[in-house]
């Protein structure tokens, strides 16, 4: 795995065109200027650049570089000003949509968001338009989730009616990821798998996943899907008591032993199954802190994967929440929600017209650069603005 810091990220011939390309599209915005765009450059300065199959992925929250999704990304905006229309999360459609495919799932996992979610699910024809819309508005990236979405017979389908205007990441326990489904996968047009893996400690995962052997199958599925060539992620919870007694920093060398190349780092969230969830079992202020050293702590080791922290990436330091604007979520009955946590729907996307009648709605943003997750105790406020 070939990584770089952003600097010598801009040396590699590839990469640089990518970014030159984008400086020209921006420049014809005249509220854009090089100073703002070294100023966004230095939001990125704590990232790993990972190289994947002649690719870089700055951000697994974006599309890699340099494919026609990446550049969509900036393409998607309302007015003729490119770069404000960015910088003011005023878009079509949101950049990154995460479906649920099912409600089904072999796993009672402690912290699983989904509880609360209805029994149906989406036809497969639903899906396939449902998918046309968001692309055609500007969606560059889709995350197939559940449940356990590897439980749709229809997953092939699914991810083949997703052209290259638009990435592709699958999000699952890793239950029924054999070689052969890895492959097919693959040849279907994914580009990632995230993959749960709660600790570095059998007993641990499977005691949260409610499942035994469910940290065997999670070990299998990522090397099958680093076998395969998918771009190969872990994706795991952050807590007090893994943070004070190692248990995170023993699975990021788990990870770097196993070979992935992005470590996705979570956090306890008052939703789902966790909606009763006391106030001592959030993350401390201490514990946030731990979590930003890490984040820019094993950026910089060569030999280790990429790390991506949640709360210090959507801190209000960074970019801040991006619910609604940037991310969206669909559950498995079409109901549209700001992400994947917040439980409050806009309506139903199947009942609608057209996804862009319900769209139309979150222009209530519940996410802007700069400001907090709308969950997190504290900031529960809904934030209202018409575009």
């Amino acid at each position: 795995m070939r990584c770089y810091s952003t600097r010598r990220a801009l040396l590699n011939p590839r990469y640089a065109k990518a970014f030159l390309k984008l400086y020209l599209y921006m420049r014809e915005d005249p509220n854009f200027s090089l100073r703002k765009s070294i100023r966004a450059l230095r939001l990125l300065r704590h990232e790993k650049i990972v190289e994947h199959e002649g690719k870089f992925i700055v951000s697994s929250f974006f599309p890699p570089i340099p494919t026609k999704a990446f550049f969509r990304v900036f393409e998607n905006h309302i007015n003729d000003t490119p770069f404000q229309d960015f910088a003011n999360c005023m878009r079509q459609a949101p950049t990154s949509v995460h479906i649920a495919l099912t409600n089904k799932c072999m796993y009672s996992c402690k912290h699983c968001c989904n509880r609360f979610k209805g029994k149906n699910e989406m036809s497969t024809s639903e899906i396939l338009d449902l998918i046309s819309q968001l692309q055609d508005m500007g969606t560059a990236l889709f995350g197939f989730t559940g449940g356990e979405p590897l439980l749709r017979k229809d997953l092939i389908e699914i991810i083949k009616a997703v052209d290259d205007r638009s990435v592709t990441i699958l999000l699952t326990t890793g239950y029924g990821l054999d070689r052969e489904k890895a492959k097919e996968l693959k040849r279907a047009g994914l580009f990632a798998t995230l993959i749960s893996l709660d600790s570095s400690k059998k007993e641990v995962h499977d005691k949260n996943r409610g499942y035994s052997g469910a940290y065997e199958i999670a070990l299998k599925a990522i090397r099958n899907s680093l076998e395969t060539g998918l771009y190969t992620m872990i994706a795991t919870v952050a807590t007090n008591e893994n943070l004070r007694n190692g248990d995170m920093e023993n699975l990021f060398k788990l990870g770097k032993e196993l070979g992935v190349h992005e470590i996705r780092v979570g956090d306890m969230i008052p939703t789902g199954n966790l909606i009763n969830l006391s106030p001592e079992d959030l993350l401390s202020q201490e514990s946030r802190e731990i979590l930003k050293e890490l984040h820019i702590k094993y950026n910089k080791k060569k030999d280790y994967p990429k790390i991506s922290v949640f709360s210090y990436i959507e801190s209000g330091e960074i970019f801040g929440c991006t619910a609604g604007v940037f991310h969206s979520y669909i559950d498995a009955e079409g109901n549209l929600y700001p992400c994947d946590f917040v439980p409050i729907s806009f309506g139903n996307v199947c009942t609608a017209k057209l996804i862009v009648d319900k769209y139309d709605v979150p222009c209530i943003p519940f996410g802007l650069w700069g400001w907090e997750c709308t969950v997190n105790p504290g900031v529960l406020t809904v934030r209202v603005r018409t575009w």
